[in-house]
């Protein structure tokens, strides 16, 4: 067999070198194709990815829109079963109207509107695990309480108790209330040997927290109302007046408010031994130096209210203010001594005690010229004014809270008279329908 000849290896150099040209060709094409699908399909992906990221945030956003408006109606909620209820006291106000939809219980129930399904349950008789007077957690809590301090006395299982302090008509409302009462025969402070009661019998007040049960259960053996005087409050170290149990479902306390300048110029031993004729001829020397008694003319109530550490004049800090406030929002009832007459009236009405006819018996009369006409120099009077700032406020927070408005009172009978009706007509009363 002839060898090839070298034009053969040339011709099939040249057709390898086609073939491979072909190759090359056809996988750059398919490399092109392959870049090509490839990015057709990262375009096809990016929209896709897009609203996938849209959708994933807008999820999101709803979710926490709904914890934030879930969260911010729990926060507003009065009541939570998992939280306590804080007591706003300026919305404090008595009940006074007996309500038969309260249970005979020590432990009410309140629930909330149908919305709002977690329910609050008040314990209100003392354990004896508490060891610190609490004060009642919510406006509806204290109201709840309240009516049941009512229900509980006008089913014969409660005792009143008469919060007096000197010159706040306490004689009076031992006169008018504790004669129909069951009460101590010493002015309805104390008991005398006729009374009979037992050597365990309570003498020392006011009540720790945790003793008031004891104390309420004790006394109720021999009476039904008692009263509590103060000139001045507890000293440090004794019991103070905000550790009793003031929201025990047996205790009714009753508190009578005074104007306090008109207080000051009240007659008593002190006024009378210091300055005989204060009253009559006394000098502007006399009243200032009566103006600067040190506790007679001194934010007296506030004094006996807030504590031992009350008051310094002008300078008395407003924290006492608030302490007296708290504590006068614990009581059951505030009655105004301007109208006293027509609040023993009401307060026999809510708690169902028959007063029967008057008894016509004369009675100290409360009712005075201003204390601007009363004292005859102007400057003193301004001077007092400034001195009991906090006092007279405390005063006219009280009296929108008594159980009777006596302002209004005044007005309506005013009105009939001008009209002719007669002075027994029914008086709307401020918290009360």
């Amino acid at each position: 067999m002839a060898p090839p000849s070298e034009n053969y290896y040339d011709e099939q150099d040249e057709e390898t070198h086609e073939i491979e040209a072909l190759i090359t060709s056809d996988e750059s094409a398919e490399s092109r194709l392959q870049q090509q699908h490839q990015s057709s399909q990262q375009r096809l992906r990016r929209p896709f990815s897009s609203c996938l990221v849209l959708i994933v945030a807008l999820i999101i956003s709803v979710f926490s829109g709904s914890l934030g408006f879930l969260w911010g109606r729990r926060q507003q909620s009065p009541l939570s079963a998992s939280t306590s209820v804080k007591l706003d006291e300026d919305n404090d106000t008595p009940i006074g109207v007996a309500s038969s939809s309260i249970p005979d219980k020590t432990t009410t129930t309140t629930s909330l509107s149908p919305s709002a399904q977690p329910t609050t349950t008040i314990s209100v008789q003392p354990t004896n695990t508490i060891t610190a007077p609490p004060t009642p957690t919510s406006t509806i809590t204290s109201q709840t309480i309240k009516q049941q301090q009512i229900d509980n006395f006008r089913r014969g299982n409660g005792l009143m108790l008469n919060f007096h302090i000197v010159h706040h008509g306490g004689t009076t409302f031992c006169q008018v209330i504790g004669r129909h009462l069951k009460a101590p025969t010493f002015a309805c402070l104390g008991p005398k040997p006729e009374d009979h009661v037992g050597p365990d019998y309570p003498k020392i007040r006011p009540w720790k927290y945790n003793d008031t049960d004891d104390r309420i259960q004790n006394i109720r053996q021999y009476f039904n109302m008692i009263s509590w005087e103060f000139m001045i409050p507890p000293g440090s170290g004794k019991n103070q007046i905000n550790e009793t149990n003031w929201e025990h479902p047996q205790l009714v306390s009753v508190f009578v408010i005074r104007e306090p300048i008109s207080r000051t110029l009240a007659g008593d031993r002190f006024v009378d031994n210091n300055w005989p004729n204060l009253h009559t001829n006394g000098t502007l020397e006399e009243w200032m130096e009566f103006a600067n008694a040190d506790k007679h003319t001194d934010n007296y109530a506030l004094r006996v209210l807030a504590g031992p550490d009350c008051c310094n004049g002008t300078h008395t800090d407003r924290s006492h203010f608030e302490r007296a406030r708290k504590q006068v929002s614990r009581f059951t009832f505030v009655l105004d001594i301007e109208c006293l007459d027509a609040g023993m009236a009401e307060l026999a009405r809510v708690l169902d005690i028959d007063l029967g006819p008057p008894d016509n018996k004369p009675r100290k009369s409360h009712n005075h010229k201003p204390p601007s006409e009363r004292i005859p120099y102007r400057e003193v009077y301004d001077y007092l004014l400034e001195r009991n700032k906090l006092d007279i406020e405390l005063y006219e927070w009280a009296k929108a809270r008594s159980l009777v408005n006596c302002s209004e009172l005044a007005l309506a009978q005013t009105m009939n008279v001008t009209s002719g009706a007669p002075d027994n007509q029914s008086i709307k009363e401020s918290n009360h329908p």
